[in-house]
């Protein structure tokens, strides 16, 4: 599909390259709320209007959850990654936090697709934690113990799995 003239195209597709033959006009989106200073596309491309008086609150927020990808004068790109989210996640921000202040800056509804990537991406988060202690580290199943057969399949840390011989030496010193 050729964008028609005298629009301006931005492009789509995620980190995995899918759908990046494909051309988003932001013209064709149903705008909502007019004054946001926000245009999130359903390929998760987030463009940012630099000239708005809430400029500072959403910039600070984007820079939360996702990757700056282009940020001239008036218009700033960034994408939203499942990497991004679970950055986000991290520090504190949850899935409810984000698409709550995604659809309050936002001009246009959200697509169910960015929303299914914000609820997956951070869902992820925290299931595992790497955690160090006397010298060694462990991973922390405990708030998910379903993850631990899929770790086990895992070359690197099925090598370096503790055996119950191990563990009763780090027990003694």
């Amino acid at each position: 599909m050729a964008p028609k003239r005298g629009r301006s195209p931005a492009p789509a597709g995620g980190d995995d390259g899918e759908g990046s033959d494909q051309i988003i006009d932001l013209r064709d989106l149903e705008v909502s709320n007019p004054h946001a200073p926000l245009w999130v596309t359903p390929t998760g491309h987030v463009y940012l209007e630099s000239f708005s008086p809430v400029y500072k609150q959403a910039s600070d927020f984007l820079v939360a959850i996702a990757e700056p990808v282009c940020r001239p004068t008036y218009v700033h790109e960034y994408a939203i990654t499942e990497n991004s989210l679970c950055t986000a996640a991290s520090i504190g921000l949850n899935t409810d936090d984000i698409i709550s202040k995604l659809r309050q800056l936002s001009k246009m509804a959200l697509d169910d697709r960015v929303l299914h990537l914000v609820r997956t991406a951070t869902a992820k988060y925290g299931k595992v934690k790497l955690v160090l202690q006397k010298t060694r580290y462990f991973l922390d199943c405990a708030r998910s113990r379903d993850k631990v057969p899929l770790l086990l399949k895992d070359e690197i840390v099925r090598t370096a799995l503790a055996t119950g011989d191990a563990r009763a030496e780090d027990e003694d010193a």
